[in-house]
């Protein structure tokens, strides 16, 4: 395999993921990248691959990126019929072009921790349409951070989704070293939870405890709510309509704006509870989400609509001063998820 191919793999796997749990898998034929979706790494969360496509199209946006100083011109082409394939990379040798694009791939990192409360805009290095910034203070930037906070609770108070948020959290080093995916419990911003604090928390017994006593609206004060309030503003990405084609966009256009604000010096981080619930609670009849918190969701929606935008909202990060140094995720070598065959269920 050409080494400049591997090197671009290498930059690609540099993409973010829900929980870092890289739900990707690529097989190589001469000049073509296939990416599939890896159907053994999807969760509630992940309803008809939702998450798993818009990380698709931030690993796809890193080959583009990287491409261009490593020698080819990269061209993608979307998979409509594979349920799990989202597309294939085309590859053409061409002159490396000089560019700080690889170090920014390798600088890029989810920072979960406070940021400066300085209240600054963000102009995107591109026209969008569908892109929305929202400066710290702006009546839009308090209107959404009242809307992920209560999506957030809602997260909180979920079985399923607080048995996958801590199946992702790993606590030893040597078990980070052998998994290579996930969160390690330090990267979570949480820094006066010990280990031992957060293990607890992990319990069935501890969620019982915290859903009847409603702990979970303090829960979401310290994850979500003072984040937002630690920040500079919100860049919201909105959709049409719901689509792989709309997904797979979304990840690229996500990823080329998280660049911008590495070169920037500036930190990011996702808040995807409130798009993520609203899909699933659009178009699935699922028993994993209650009727209440369902209806919860789309009266959220319904002031969304109402205040800030009538588009589908489908990608929400904070953006900001950086106060701590960013612990980044480890990844899985290349050869984990490089196969010879089309993967399936």
């Amino acid at each position: 395999m050409d080494q400049n191919i591997i090197k671009l793999l290498y930059y690609a796997t540099k993409a973010p993921s829900g929980d870092n749990i890289q739900p990707w898998l690529y097989k190589i034929t001469k000049n073509k990248i296939h990416l599939y979706i890896h159907p053994d790494k999807s969760d509630v969360f992940d309803y008809k691959g939702i998450a798993s496509y818009i990380s698709a199209g931030m690993f796809i946006e890193n080959i583009i990126q990287a491409s261009k100083p490593l020698g080819f011109k990269a061209e993608f082409s979307l998979n409509i019929s594979d349920k799990y394939k989202a597309g294939t990379i085309t590859l053409k040798k061409t002159k490396p072009l000089n560019s700080n694009i690889l170090n920014l791939i390798e600088k890029r990192c989810t920072d979960r921790f406070p940021y400066e409360s300085k209240p600054m805009e963000y102009k995107p290095p591109f026209n969008e349409k569908n892109i929305h910034v929202f400066k710290k203070g702006t009546d839009n930037w308090k209107t959404m951070r009242k809307i992920l906070y209560k999506a957030d609770i809602i997260r909180l108070r979920n079985q399923k989704a607080h048995n996958i948020l801590f199946s992702n959290i790993i606590f030893d080093t040597n078990e980070l070293i052998k998994r290579k995916q996930g969160m390690f419990h330090t990267s979570l911003g949480l820094k006066h939870f010990s280990k031992q604090i957060l293990k607890m928390m992990s319990t069935n017994l501890y969620f019982k405890i915290s859903k009847l006593s409603k702990i979970n609206y303090i829960e979401a004060f310290i994850s979500t709510y003072m984040p937002l309030t630690k920040s500079s503003g919100l860049i919201l990405i909105t959709t049409p309509k719901y689509s792989k084609k709309e997904f797979i966009n979304t990840g690229r256009i996500a990823q080329r704006i998280w660049l911008d604000l590495t070169k920037k010096g500036l930190s990011a981080q996702p808040f995807m509870s409130f798009p993520l619930f609203l899909f699933e609670s659009k178009t699935n009849k699922s028993n994993w989400i209650t009727k209440k918190d369902r209806n919860k969701i789309l009266e959220l929606e319904e002031t969304y609509k109402r205040e800030i935008n009538p588009s589908i909202p489908l990608f929400i990060f904070r953006y900001g001063i950086p106060k701590n140094p960013c612990i980044k995720s480890i990844r899985q070598d290349i050869s984990k998820n490089l196969i010879t065959k089309n993967p399936k269920k």
